[in-house]
């Protein structure tokens, strides 16, 4: 199966393996290696953006953990 599997909606997101690291001015990232080695892809809003609070930053990898369908193409 890898990493994508199919489902009921079509093809699956590839499952990233983000971080939650803290900086030396005490702020939050969430980092993500996979979406860092993907090329073809644009990143994420919320990865490698610093945030204040842990709590917004475990939002934003909670939200990138996520496996949600594919989105559709337009006019499908």
């Amino acid at each position: 199966m890898g990493l994508e599997s199919q489902g009921s909606w079509g093809q699956m997101r590839k499952v990233h393996h983000p971080k939650i690291v803290q900086r030396s001015d005490r702020r939050w990232l969430v980092v993500c290696d996979d979406c860092e080695r993907d090329h073809q892809s644009a990143t994420p809003i919320g990865i490698n953006t610093p945030v204040e609070s842990l709590e917004k930053a475990q939002l934003l990898w909670e939200n990138h953990c996520e496996r949600r369908p594919r989105p559709l193409p337009r006019g499908a």
